[in-house]
């Protein structure tokens, strides 16, 4: 499952250079970070980019090899950065990577963006 998500990680620095070279803006695609490659997983976002006006953007990707349907974890940390910096967040969602991967993408705050339901709880003795 982690190999399944770094390669989705990997596809998206890769398309947001390719955006950014193709809009003539070389110098911010070589500014691109794959955060949590490079800083780890506790950043609330995977990967740092830009839109040509040179305006952070903070993504994080979600991949599976099943459907567009297909709910997906978020954590909490992720929640609340993308609350935090919902003018600059965005969440791609990549879908049938198996097959033929496809994205759609949501923006702002995930809690505003989905349905959110916890799947767990943190218990401790009293």
């Amino acid at each position: 499952c982690r190999r399944l998500g770094q390669s989705g990680e990997e596809l998206i620095v890769s398309y947001e250079r390719y955006k950014l070279l193709q809009a003539g803006r070389a110098d911010l695609a070589n500014e691109v970070e794959w955060v949590s490659r490079t800083k780890g997983d506790g950043t609330g976002y995977d990967i740092r980019s830009f839109n040509v006006e040179y305006e952070e953007r903070f993504i994080e990707v979600k991949t599976t090899n099943f459907d567009r349907e297909t709910p997906f974890l978020i954590t909490d940390n992720e929640l609340d950065f993308s609350k935090q910096n919902a003018e600059q967040y965005k969440l791609y969602r990549l879908f049938d990577f198996g097959k033929k991967p496809r994205m759609f993408t949501l923006s702002g705050s995930m809690e505003e963006a989905c349905v959110i339901a916890p799947t767990r709880y943190r218990a401790w003795a009293r």
